[in-house]
């Protein structure tokens, strides 16, 4: 059976109607602002600071500018949604980090145990590794012999609000392994960590 001219022409428009609209769709669905994650890692900056946040957390991070700069090494969302990493280059300093939950904070005994077993047996094992508080976060020091000059990390712990911070500053600026930690500790002096309203 043979279509009419008629027919045919009313086939085709409908066809091509239904082309319009399936884009049209497809273009609202891809453009339509995405509702922010609340539990995902929000940076805000201002001349002085950056302001690091999770929505569903009751704290905020701040991270002063100085020479820091933000790191996007990892895209936009990183390896984590709540993962964050600012470099000094000028002074050879990364700091990174995340938010996390109160109740998933083991404890920074277990946290180093659990790192430390990992890297058990490797030529990178950490040295030189010393438990201490810096103002209210807990600490642990150690060494990573990356070259012939010390590679200082701190890893820094705080609970606070119903929420765990975690922060990982390292260093490998060629000065001693005592200067390097003093030079971490001043960063880590320098962070603030405010309740919101």
């Amino acid at each position: 059976m043979q279509e009419t001219p008629a027919e045919f022409d009313l086939l085709s428009m409908t066809k091509r109607l239904l082309s319009i609209v399936l884009l049209l769709f497809i273009a609202a669905c891809t453009s339509a602002p995405q509702p922010r994650r609340v539990d995902a890692i929000v940076i805000k900056e201002n001349d002085q600071h950056f302001q690091l946040t999770v929505p569903i957390s009751k704290l905020d991070l701040l991270v002063p500018k100085q020479t820091f700069a933000r790191d996007n090494i990892f895209g936009n969302t990183g390896p984590h949604p709540r993962y964050f990493i600012f470099n000094d280059r000028s002074r050879s300093l990364t700091l990174s980090g995340w938010f996390e939950p109160a109740e998933r904070y083991p404890g920074i005994q277990k946290l180093w145990e659990s790192y430390a077993g990992t890297r058990v047996g490797e030529p990178l094992a950490p040295t030189d590794v010393r438990f201490t508080k810096v103002g209210a976060w807990d600490t642990v020091a150690y060494n990573l012999p990356l070259s012939a000059t010390p590679n200082t990390h701190v890893k820094a712990e705080l609970v606070q609000a119903g929420t765990w911070i975690e922060l990982h500053l390292s260093t490998g600026s060629g000065k001693t392994t005592g200067e390097q930690f003093e030079q971490l500790a001043d960063v880590l002096r320098s962070l603030q960590v405010r309740e919101k309203p």
